[in-house]
């Protein structure tokens, strides 16, 4: 089964996050932050089969919820972030992020 890694990068501060996929939970952190020298704050790695699945990050302090279908067919990378307005933003790519 190919790996599913999910990053949770910038913008987050003391935030409660959930994150499941297909429904299940798959991460449930209290006070994520992210870490200035590197850009991220938590990273969740799973094996996923191939196909088609449902990815759904929810911080309930802030009252954010975004959901979104990937298709996976090998590794797969997906970033999280919070912009400087205060949205989710998503980023799938099939190769690792790179950090400074």
């Amino acid at each position: 089964m190919p790996p599913l890694r999910v990053d949770l990068q910038d913008g987050f501060d003391g935030d409660e996050v959930v994150v499941r996929l297909d429904g299940a939970r798959i991460f449930h952190g209290q006070a994520v932050r992210t870490r200035m020298q590197v850009g991220v704050a938590e990273v969740i790695e799973t094996p996923v089969e191939a196909g088609r699945h449902r990815i759904e990050i929810h911080l309930p302090q802030r009252d954010l919820a975004m959901q979104r279908e990937i298709e996976v067919t090998g590794a797969a990378h997906v970033g999280v972030s919070l912009d400087s307005t205060g949205r989710l933003r998503l980023a799938v790519q099939e190769m690792p992020f790179r950090y400074a």
